[in-house]
């Protein structure tokens, strides 16, 4: 029947009565209204936000009461929470991208989750190390030479001891380390195992030794963060092919005169749980036969022969040929303790080329203490102190004896004009550094009468113990060139 719009709306086919009681009186809307409604191609029902950004929306026409009133329920086009890179609106590379701050968290349509992690925040690869190049280290001119040639730029006794907070190994590297080796100036350093040098050092410094509550060192037990530190940073040289000569026992650390030094010294019976001696000269006499008797100096034998074995055992196998040991820093011992120091040594695994030494009594040095140790001689900065140092301190040995047999068996190639002078290592140790100028002249000088290198006393402690004022010192960095130079003068 025909209905107005009043029946349409009560019995047309749109009806309640219509579609539930099935009471449809009406024929079709005679005048329907239309709206138009943004639709999803896809689901055919309203258009959310990811709908549009799919590009799968269109405006259609309903008759109005008839438009579809439920938003689109298709799977790719649901909001899902997804933590993304802002970077490259990728997955996250984890940690990668935490590392750089760049996650966030954001609503995103199920299509347009990322597949791919970011491709711009990765492990980073490893630092390129700049490397000594085999020919110019230690090890490689030994094999040439056949006897080692240590090119030492500074002298920081501290270097492998000194606490983070006070010695930044980072810094070093960056500043120090990695120019040195990048340009071959040096080939190696000399840093102590242990020992204090002035009052203030004492409280920037690591010890092998643990100590107990009440503060005494326990010598049979080791402090693991030394080693951790010492172990590090000889790392840091040796992956750059840098020699690191230790002393193991340095004088200047025993020293009575003086406050903090042998009165916190750890070998000194007052100092430890060991019972080992408290007289100063213990480190020097513990093995002779005349002392055995006295108050602690078994203890002090055990526990000295302990730490050279231990230390040597525990860094010699994991940085050799990039490793050497000091017995004596300016000691004053004679040539039946560095027979024993350096039988210790050698037992322990280091290669007997490997052992060094620099005597306090410079009587000494005219004895056949070479044959366990190759020397340093001390206070030399000028090519006349070298000279003076060479002609009076030093050995020659004439062809036809036992000495120039032994002493030509350790070094063949300074046999000249059927005599042999024993070769040293001259050390600024000492001195204040002088004008970089100089150096150069000097360190070829010396390589070229046969030296088995130079030692430099450049330091920071001339910079209030700054390593940053040291460097920003132009005198510095000049001084490192020309001892490089002198350097690549020798070698070619």
């Amino acid at each position: 029947m025909k209905c107005n719009k009043l029946m349409w709306w009560a019995f047309g086919s749109n009806s309640w009565a219509c579609k539930k009681l099935g009471i449809c009186l009406c024929d079709p809307n005679p005048d329907p209204e239309y709206i138009t409604v943004t639709i999803c191609q896809t689901s055919e029902k309203l258009a959310t936000a990811c709908c549009r950004r799919a590009g799968t929306t269109v405006e259609q026409k309903f008759i109005k009461g008839e438009e579809p009133t439920a938003p689109c329920d298709f799977g790719w086009h649901q909001i899902i929470k997804q933590h993304i890179c802002t970077t490259t609106q990728l997955l996250p590379n984890t940690p990668y991208c935490g590392n750089a701050g760049t996650v966030v968290e954001r609503d995103l349509c199920q299509f347009e989750r990322p597949e791919r992690k970011c491709d711009f925040h990765v492990k980073p690869s490893p630092p390129v190390i700049p490397k000594i190049p085999d020919e110019l280290t230690v090890p490689g001119l030994f094999k040439k030479h056949k006897y080692p040639i240590t090119m030492e730029g500074w002298l920081i006794p501290s270097a492998l001891i000194e606490k983070q907070k006070y010695f930044d190994q980072a810094f070093f590297v960056k500043n120090i380390l990695n120019p040195c080796a990048e340009r071959a100036l040096i080939n190696s350093c000399r840093p102590f195992s242990f020992g204090g040098w002035e009052p203030e050092t004492l409280k920037r410094i690591l010890y092998p030794f643990a100590k107990t509550a009440a503060g005494k060192f326990t010598l049979g037990k080791k402090d693991g963060e030394w080693l951790d530190q010492v172990r590090t940073r000889i790392k840091d040289n040796a992956d750059r092919r840098i020699f690191t000569r230790i002393a193991l026992t340095d004088n200047c650390s025993t020293h009575t005169g003086r406050p903090g030094f042998w009165n916190a010294h750890p070998w000194n019976g007052e100092n430890n749980t060991n019972r080992t001696s408290s007289w100063k000269g213990s480190i020097y006499h513990f093995y002779e036969p005349e002392y055995q008797h006295t108050p602690g100096i078994p203890e002090s034998a055990k526990w000295i022969e302990d730490f050279i074995r231990w230390i040597v055992g525990k860094l010699d196998k994991e940085f050799r040929p990039f490793i050497g040991w000091e017995i004596n820093n300016e000691g004053q011992a004679g040539g039946d303790y560095h027979t024993l120091e350096r039988k210790w040594i050698t037992e322990s695994g280091a290669d007997a080329w490997r052992v060094f030494t620099s005597i306090e009594y410079v009587e000494f040095y005219k004895k056949a203490i070479w044959a366990d140790a190759h020397y340093s001689i001390h206070g030399i900065q000028t090519a006349e102190e070298y000279q003076a140092k060479r002609d009076t301190l030093i050995p020659t040995y004439s062809a036809g004896t036992d000495l120039f047999n032994l002493a030509r068996a350790k070094y063949p190639n300074h046999v000249k004009d059927g005599k042999i002078r024993i070769p040293f290592i001259p050390s600024e140790d000492g001195l204040v550094p002088i004008a970089p100028a100089k150096y150069r002249a000097l360190v070829r000088n010396v390589l070229e009468d046969g030296a088995l290198g130079f030692e430099s006393n450049s330091r920071p402690y001339f910079y209030g113990r700054s390593l940053e004022k040291w460097l920003a010192d132009p005198d510095t960095m000049k001084r490192l060139k020309a001892i490089g130079a002198g350097f690549h003068d020798f070698t070619g």
